[in-house]
C-alpha cells in the first residue's frame, strides 16, 4: 500500500534546523537542547497520567555513566535540573513508562565497579522515579553475565503489571528475558525465557488489556552462504492468562529484518515496525505489519523514500520507533547521518519531515517519542552534537499528497550478486615449505551506527561472516565531531564480538578508529587492533593519546597496534627513522587507493603529498599492505567512494598459523599479509627465505619467487622495486607462478620489492603484496 509525501517550504523550521521535506500540517512549536553537555545521549520520554514530561538519558562525567532524570509540568514548560538515578561507574539504555496510577517506572541497565581488564559483565536495574522521590534500585536479572538492551511497557489497568524485557547473554549466545513486577515494583515470580538458543536481540515489549507481546529480531543463518546481507527474521511471542504462545513469524524473508517496534491498533492489533534490507539494496528502510489472531497482514505501511541518493549524506531509515496516537501513526528512524519522522493517517496517506542537521557525524541509535495530552508529539533525539527535544504539533486539515522519489543513475550500476571471497580451492593453497600455514581473509575497517555508519554491531560482522569471510573487525571512531565515544559503548561493541567469535568460529579483533583532525594539524586517523581483549579504558585524542606517539606507548603496554588510513586525504604521522610509527598501511578501501597520486584504475581520494605507500617505503619505512573497506553502509560512500556496494572496497589476506585471534594478530604484525580492492585471491611471495612483509640480508642474486591464483583473469603483474615499477607481466590467464631474478646492481643498503596485481573484472580489481625488505652489504675490497 502506497503512502504519499508532502512537499512544502521549510520556512517553519526553528533555528538550528534544517528539512528537505516538510508538511504544511506539522508545526515546529519548539526545539531546544535538553543538556548542555556533548556527553548525553540516548534519551527516553514518556508523559505520565497528569500530563508532567519525564526525560531519562545517558550522561558520561569523570569516567562515570549514569542516567539522568529530567522533568517538566506540561509540554511547553521548562525542564527542571537534572537528578541522577542509577548508582554504580556504567549505565546505558534508560527506558521509560508511565503507570496509570500516576507513577512513573525507569529501567537501564549497568555496572558496579569497572574491572582492571575488559570483563563481559552488566545487570538490569528498576526504579520508580515519580512523582515524589525515587523509590529502591531494584534488580531485574540474575547476577552474573551479560544482561542489558531493556525495554518496559505497564498494564493499561490501574492496578497493572510492569513487564520488562531484555537481552540475556551467554558465551555463545543470547537468549530473551522477562519478567513482571507489582505496580509497588515487587517482583512476580523469577526470569523467565522467551527465547533461548539463539542469537536473538533487540527486544521490544507491549502491555495490552489481551496480554504481553515481546517482538525481537534473530540472526537465522546456519553458515557463511556469500550473500550481500546476512538473514535477520523478526519474531513475536505473547503472554496470555494461559501462558506463552506460540512464537509468530512476523517476517522471515531472506535478508535483514530487525530493530522491531510495538504499539497496537484501536482494534486491539499488534503493529510491529522494523527496518529491512528486502526492498533496497545494502541500504536499509522501515516497514509496518499487522498482526492479529489469524495471522500477519502483507505489509500496512512502509517508507516510500525506497531510493536512496548516493551523492548525500543522509540515506536509508533504520531503527523504528513507532506511536500510534489519536488519529494517527507516528515513525522517528535513524538515517545515516540524522533523523526522519514520518505521519500516517488512516487512510495511509502520510507526510515525512527530515530532522537531521546538516554535516556529517551523526551519533545515537535510540530515540524516545511520547504524545502529550493535548495532542502535541515529542521526540527526544541525539542530535549531531547534543540532545535535542522537538515539539511538533498536526493540524488536521486536508493536503494535496506529492510522491517524492530521488533518482541516481549509478544506483543499477552494480548488480546484488553472490560473494564468496575465498573459494576452497584458493584456502586449500599453501607457500611451498609453509606447510603450516592457513590462509584467512577478512575486513579489517568497518564502522556501524555506534558511530557514523548504519546498521547494529552484530549486524555488520554478521554481514562480514554470512559473505565467506574469515576474521573481521569493527573499528567504529573513539572521538567523532568532538564527542567521545560513550564507555558502554565499547563494552558492547566488544562483548558481541566475544560472542560472535565463540558462536560461529569467526575471529573479531577487539578494535576501534583512533580519530585525530588531519595532517599537519593533527596525526590523522589510525585503527587499533589488540592481541587478545581490549583494555577496559581506552586512551583516545581527547583523553591522553593525544599525539602518535602518545599512542605508540600505549599500545606497545597493552600488546596494540595501529594502522593509517585514506591518507592521500587525511595524511598521517609517518615518524623517524629511528622511531617508526607505522608499520602497516591501509593501501586500499572504499575512499580509493592510496598506493601513489592519481593511482589507476582506483583514484585516492585527495592528493596530500608524501602521504602515499610509495613515500613511506621512500622514506625508508618497512610497511606491510593490508586492505579494508571503511564501509559505513552508505551507497557510493554518499558520492565519494569508489564503488556502489561499500563493503567491497578492501580486504586483507593472512597466512596465519592458526585461526584465532592472537595467530590474526600476529600474523599482521609480522606483516605476513596482503591487500585485494575487495576480491578473492591469493597472492605469495618470497626472496629466498626471506617471506613477505619480513626483512634480512640477501648475499648474491635476489630470487624473487611469487605466486598469484583467482578466479579472474590476470591483466598485469609488476614488480615494483623501491616504490617504481621495474617489471611488467601479462600472463592473460587466472593464475601465475614464477621467479624473477633482479637483473641490475643494487647500491648497498636496504631495497624492497613487492607485486601490484591487476585482474580483468567489470569493476577495478586489484591487490598488492607486502613487501621483503632486502639488506644488500657492501663487499670489502680485496
Amino acid at each position: 500500500m502506497l503512502i504519499f509525501l508532502c512537499l512544502v517550504s521549510a520556512n517553519l523550521l526553528p533555528q538550528g534546523m534544517h528539512s528537505a521535506w516538510t508538511h504544511p500540517n506539522i508545526h515546529h512549536h519548539s526545539s531546544i537542547e535538553l543538556d548542555p553537555t556533548i556527553r548525553a545521549e540516548s534519551p527516553s520520554i514518556v508523559v505520565d497520567r497528569d500530563g508532567r514530561v519525564v526525560v531519562a538519558y545517558v550522561v558520561w562525567e569523570m569516567d562515570r555513566e549514569q542516567i539522568q532524570l529530567r522533568r517538566a509540568d506540561g509540554p511547553d514548560l521548562p525542564f527542571t535540573a537534572g537528578r541522577m538515578m542509577s548508582k554504580g561507574v556504567r549505565a546505558s539504555h534508560p527506558g521509560l513508562a508511565a503507570h496509570p496510577d500516576g507513577s512513573v517506572w525507569l529501567v537501564w541497565c549497568g555496572l558496579d565497579a569497572l574491572q582492571a581488564e575488559w570483563k563481559q559483565e552488566r545487570g538490569v536495574f528498576l526504579r520508580k522515579v515519580g512523582p515524589g522521590e525515587p523509590g529502591p534500585i531494584v534488580r531485574v536479572s540474575e547476577s552474573g553475565g551479560w544482561s542489558c538492551a531493556p525495554k518496559i511497557s505497564i498494564e493499561p489497568e490501574l492496578r497493572g503489571k510492569i513487564h520488562i524485557v531484555w537481552e540475556k547473554g551467554s558465551r555463545k549466545q543470547i537468549q530473551i528475558a522477562y519478567r513482571s513486577f507489582s505496580p509497588e515494583g515487587r517482583p512476580i515470580g523469577s526470569v523467565e525465557t522467551v527465547r533461548d538458543n539463539s542469537f536473538a536481540r533487540r527486544p521490544s515489549v507491549l502491555a495490552t488489556r489481551s496480554g504481553v507481546h515481546v517482538a525481537w529480531d534473530e540472526l537465522v543463518s546456519d553458515h557463511p552462504g556469500g550473500e550481500p546481507d546476512p538473514d535477520y527474521d523478526v519474531l513475536l511471542r505473547s503472554r496470555l492468562r494461559s501462558g506463552w504462545k506460540p512464537i509468530v513469524k512476523v517476517d522471515i524473508g531472506s535478508g535483514l529484518q530487525a530493530a522491531p517496534s510495538l504499539a497496537a491498533d484501536a482494534q486491539g492489533n499488534i503493529l510491529v515496525a522494523y527496518h529491512s534490507t528486502r526492498r533496497s539494496p545494502l541500504v536499509k528502510w522501515w516497514t509496518i505489519r499487522k498482526v492479529h489472531q489469524t495471522g500477519v497482514d502483507e505489509i500496512v505501511a512502509k517508507d516510500v523514500v525506497s531510493q536512496s541518493n548516493p551523492s548525500g549524506e543522509v540515506q536509508g531509515a533504520e531503527f523504528p520507533v513507532m506511536l500510534v496516537a489519536k488519529n494517527r501513526i507516528v515513525v522517528v528512524s535513524r538515517t545515516s547521518q540524522g533523523a526522519r519522522l514520518h505521519a500516517l493517517d488512516a487512510s495511509q496517506v502520510g507526510c515525512v519531515l527530515d530532522l537531521s542537521t546538516p554535516g556529517w557525524g551523526a551519533r545515537g541509535i535510540q530515540t524516545g517519542i511520547a504524545e502529550t495530552t493535548d495532542g502535541a508529539m515529542l521526540i527526544a533525539r541525539r542530535g549531531r552534537k547534543r540532545l535535542r527535544l522537538e515539539r511538533l504539533r498536526f493540524q488536521d486539515t486536508p493536503v494535496q499528497p506529492v510522491v517524492f522519489t530521488p533518482t541516481d543513475p549509478r544506483v543499477k550500476k552494480e548488480s546484488r550478486r553472490m560473494v564468496r571471497f575465498l573459494p576452497q580451492d584458493l584456502r586449500a593453497k599453501k607457500p611451498r615449505g609453509r606447510k603450516s600455514y592457513h590462509l584467512l581473509m577478512g575486513d579489517l575497517h568497518m564502522h556501524s551506527a555506534m558511530s557514523d555508519g548504519t546498521g547494529t554491531v552484530d549486524e555488520i560482522l554478521a554481514r562480514a561472516w554470512s559473505r565467506g569471510m574469515d576474521f573481521a573487525a569493527l573499528t567504529d571512531h573513539d572521538v567523532l565531531v568532538g564527542f567521545e565515544m560513550m564507555p558502554s559503548k565499547f563494552d558492547e561493541i566488544a562483548w558481541i564480538g566475544d560472542l560472535f567469535e565463540a558462536r560461529y568460529d569467526f575471529v573479531i579483533l577487539h578494535a576501534f578508529e583512533w580519530t585525530s583532525i588531519g595532517w599537519p594539524k593533527g596525526y590523522g586517523h589510525r585503527n587499533v587492533y589488540f592481541r587478545k581483549s581490549r583494555p577496559a579504558r581506552l586512551c583516545n585524542s581527547l583523553s591522553g593519546c593525544s599525539d602518535t606517539h602518545t599512542l605508540r606507548a600505549w599500545l606497545q603496554r597493552h600488546r596494540g597496534i595501529s594502522i593509517p588510513h585514506h591518507t592521500s586525504w587525511t595524511g598521517t604521522d609517518w615518524g623517524s627513522k629511528d622511531e617508526p610509527l607505522v608499520r602497516l598501511f591501509e593501501i586500499v578501501s572504499i575512499h580509493g587507493a592510496c598506493e601513489f597520486a592519481q593511482n589507476e584504475p582506483i583514484r585516492p581520494r585527495g592528493e596530500m603529498q608524501q602521504m602515499f605507500a610509495r613515500d613511506g617505503i621512500k622514506r625508508g619505512h618497512r610497511i606491510g599492505f593490508v586492505g579494508g573497506s571503511d564501509s559505513h553502509g552508505l551507497l557510493w560512500h554518499h558520492g565519494v567512494g569508489w564503488r556502489q556496494d561499500p563493503w567491497l572496497g578492501g580486504l586483507t589476506g593472512l597466512f596465519v598459523n592458526a585461526k584465532r585471534r592472537q595467530d590474526v594478530f600476529d600474523a599482521l604484525y609480522q606483516r605476513r599479509c596482503y591487500a585485494t580492492s575487495g576480491v578473492p585471491v591469493y597472492v605469495w611471495l618470497r626472496a629466498g627465505e626471506i617471506e613477505m612483509g619480513s626483512e634480512g640480508i640477501v648475499r648474491g642474486p635476489i630470487d624473487l619467487e611469487y605466486e598469484v591464483a583467482s578466479e579472474l583473469q590476470i591483466q598485469s603483474l609488476e614488480v615494483i622495486r623501491d616504490g617504481c615499477s621495474v617489471e611488467v607481466f601479462r600472463p592473460g590467464s587466472t593464475g601465475a607462478k614464477g621467479t624473477w631474478r633482479e637483473p641490475g646492481i643494487l647500491d648497498p643498503g636496504w631495497h624492497s620489492y613487492y607485486l601490484r596485481v591487476q585482474f580483468r573484472d567489470r569493476q577495478p580489481a586489484l591487490a598488492w603484496s607486502s613487501p621483503v625488505y632486502i639488506k644488500i652489504e657492501k663487499q670489502e675490497e680485496q
